[in-house]
């Protein structure tokens, strides 16, 4: 008894003193002590009596140095009845600065390396002038300031010499905050000659949309290369790394000149064209099909704003499809386009118009207000009008009565009539099937709307908000949700505008949304998923009464 309770405390005192991670000693060392300013040291790191490997936090080093690799290594040797074990970590390090660099204590398990110098040369100024001319960047934008949504052209160019060896593929598109990248056709390869010197050149393009006003940083980039020096009659090749630095463009918010019931859209050019499928003359009842298309060069098919023309009743009868969006990125700029398809049914003889078509827009080039529009058509129609229900009347007879024509039913018609009553009251009780498990769906829909709506706070949040909610619900894209919201009615595209060019305005972008905002919010969306219901459901209507 006495035993253990010696043995217990003993037993403590050892868990406390063993490491972790069961590791031994901890050591560090650098292939080289004194480097050029182009070249790489290798920092090995062994931890001794383990066999487990960590991840290890290299953060520290990035202020003075880029890590350009680790790999880890482990072994394990038996001999003559003992073992030993270790875990290598070799991290290849090029130095940012030059001078007497400290290479900072690293963590490994529980154990912490001991801290390291690096003496670093710096190049001479001619040393230096030779590399800028075997191999550099160069980086331009089409233009240094840009409107909220419009396009600006990002280029990247980098030019090798004869013997330089690229150790690294060039970075792709870049990753911009409050902004969209596309890429330009393909990543060319070709050579140019400059000052009596051929060179390899590598160029990438880039259209990028801010979707904020205020700097746009475009991020640095880097490559890692090899290139060979002559220096006091000897020959060496020396490992470099060639960047990019930031570039910042300043991107400005919607032109107080622009006419806030238009929506929003800065483009190079507008073209707008609008056509039916056939010349000849029509019948009353045929169907032709109308086409709206609107081409924009300098942005994409998504911005482009639906256009709405209203028919009288008593003239035409329309039925819009679902628009076709598409861009085009193969080219110096980008393009898009949005193409409105409409099925047109003639009600009434003559000289139908379809009117004039005409979208507003902003253009970059001249920085000005322009307006695009299609001519309006004439359709030539024969035939008989659509007439519209009449109600059978008595008609006087003489001494001020009426007379009422009394018609017989034909005999079959009281055989077919159980079978009707019959049709008809399946018929109901499915409608009522239907409509109960559409009541459940709309109440849910309703309380995910509330939540995902409610939980916006700026303008640009409830905006997101609306279009995210939308397009889960239809299984759409966001740009798709917010066209299929402005196609509801005029006040749909006010209000979507209105947050729209909130969110984007520099002033405006963090003012806060109010209670009455949030629920008109909340019921246009509500209007927008009723308003999809019925046109699911409904069919053509007929062409002619048959009363």
């Amino acid at each position: 008894m006495v035993a253990q309770r010696t043995l217990l405390p003993a037993l403590a005192s050892l868990l406390l003193i063993m490491p972790a991670g069961l590791y031994g000693a901890v050591s560090a060392q650098l292939s080289s002590q004194d480097i050029d300013e182009l070249e790489s040291v290798r920092l090995t790191i062994r931890a001794t009596e383990t066999r487990q490997t960590e991840t290890l936090d290299l953060s520290d080093l990035e202020d003075a140095f880029h890590v350009m690799g680790t790999n880890t290594s482990s072994q394990y040797r038996f001999v003559n009845g003992r073992e030993q074990s270790w875990v290598d970590y070799q991290i290849t390090l090029q130095p940012k600065l030059t001078g007497v660099l400290k290479i900072p204590p690293i963590t490994v398990g529980q154990e912490i390396t001991p801290s390291l110098q690096l003496t670093v040369r710096a190049l001479s100024d001619e040393t230096r002038d030779k590399i800028k001319e075997l191999v550099f960047f160069e980086t331009e934008v089409s233009s240094p300031q840009v409107y909220v949504q419009a396009q600006v052209i990002y280029t990247r160019r980098l030019l090798y010499s004869n013997g330089v060896q690229l150790y690294s593929d060039l970075p792709g598109a870049p990753e911009i905050p409050n902004a969209v990248v596309l890429t330009l056709g393909e990543t060319t390869a070709g050579t140019e000659k400059r000052d009596g010197n051929v060179y390899g050149i590598v160029e990438q393009r880039y259209a990028i949309f801010p979707e904020a006003s205020g700097r746009l940083i475009l991020p640095a980039i880097g490559v890692t290369a090899s290139v060979r020096l002559v220096e006091a009659g000897r020959a060496s090749r020396k490992g470099v790394r060639i960047g990019t630095s930031e570039t910042v463009v300043y991107v400005l918010p919607v032109p107080a000149g622009y006419p806030p019931e238009h929506p929003w859209l800065p483009a190079e050019e507008v073209i707008i064209h609008q056509e039916l499928d056939s010349d000849a003359l029509l019948e009353v009842g045929e169907t032709a099909t109308h086409e709206l298309l609107v081409h924009i060069k300098g942005n994409v098919g998504s911005i482009a704003p639906p256009i709405e023309w209203e028919p009288s009743r008593d003239e035409l009868r329309t039925y819009p499809q679902n628009p076709i969006i598409s861009d085009d990125t193969n080219s110096n700029r980008v393009s898009g386009s949005r193409l409105q398809t409409t099925s047109v049914v003639p009600l009434k003889p003559g000289q139908l118009v379809i009117p004039e078509q005409v979208v507003y827009w902003w253009d970059t080039r001249k920085n000005e207000l322009a307006r695009s529009s299609a001519p309006a058509l004439t359709i030539d129609v024969t035939g008989t009008a659509v007439a519209p229900a009449i109600t059978p009347q008595s008609q006087p007879l003489e001494g001020g009565t009426a007379a009422v024509e009394s018609i017989e039913l034909p005999d079959w018609r009281v055989w077919v009539a159980p079978g009707l009553w019959l049709f008809t009251l399946l018929l109901g009780l499915y409608a009522i099937v239907r409509i109960v498990a559409r009541l459940r769906l709309i109440r849910l829909e309703s309380r995910l709307s509330t939540r995902a709506i409610t939980q916006a706070t700026t303008a640009g949040e409830l905006y997101n908000a609306i279009c995210s909610h939308l397009a889960a619900l239809n299984q759409t894209s966001l740009s798709t949700a917010a066209t299929t919201f402005s196609n509801q009615s005029h006040e749909h595209r006010e209000f979507l505008t209105n947050l729209q060019q909130r969110a984007y305005s520099a002033e405006n972008s963090k003012q806060e949304t109010d209670r009455a905002e949030v629920k008109r919010a909340q019921a246009l969306v509500w209007a927008c998923k009723t308003q999809s219901r019925m046109r699911q459901s409904e069919s053509l209507p007929p062409l002619y009464n048959w009363q």
